[in-house]
């Protein structure tokens, strides 16, 4: 029999619905009160079961196949076009709208970032760490987003990028970029 989780074929409706009536006769017929209960267990049943033949739209693997094997119906094939462009417009809004956003997101950091770059030389992680400590906001930017911005910063030409000597922690001179303002 089918269930509320499932698809009933015609036969199995045919079924419940045959089951169904036996039980009401069963309840005219007696006062038994296990037969309420049965009514209700098959209405149940009933309640979430979908048929077979109320179903009759054709699965997009039947209309490719269709088209594949050149047995088409134009009027067909033109409403699933229609409802495929429909998805197709939406889903591009939507990406429209996450690449806007995370486009929006992107130059807010390169702001922040430029507000870090001072007229004394730092390094990149030197920036990083300022921006870390002192934004909440973006605790949670990468060492490489940030390099990123101040790459895109170099490019526009609102910073300046050099190399510098700068004593290690074992006593020798250690080239690093600096970052400076423009």
């Amino acid at each position: 029999m089918g269930s509320s989780f499932g698809v009933a074929t015609k036969r199995q409706v045919v079924l419940i619905h045959s089951r169904r009536d036996d039980l009401y006769n069963q309840k005219l017929n007696s006062k038994n009160k296990n037969v309420n209960y049965h009514i209700a267990e098959e209405n149940y049943l009933m309640k979430g079961v979908k048929t077979m033949a109320t179903k009759n739209t054709r699965t997009e693997r039947d209309i490719y196949t269709s088209m594949i094997e050149g047995n088409f119906d134009p009027a067909e094939l033109a409403e699933f076009a229609t409802k495929k462009l429909a998805q197709l417009d939406k889903r591009n809004a939507s990406a429209k709208v996450r690449a806007a956003k995370k486009r929006a997101e992107a130059d807010k950091l390169l702001e922040v970032v430029l507000n870090y770059v001072t007229d004394e030389p730092q390094s990149r992680q030197d920036i990083f760490d300022a921006i870390v400590a002192n934004e909440p906001e973006w605790a949670e930017v990468k060492l490489g987003q940030v390099g990123f911005r101040l790459t895109s910063l170099c490019n526009d030409g609102r910073v300046i990028k050099q190399e510098a000597s700068v004593p290690g922690a074992d006593g020798k001179a250690k080239r690093v970029v600096v970052y400076t303002l423009a």
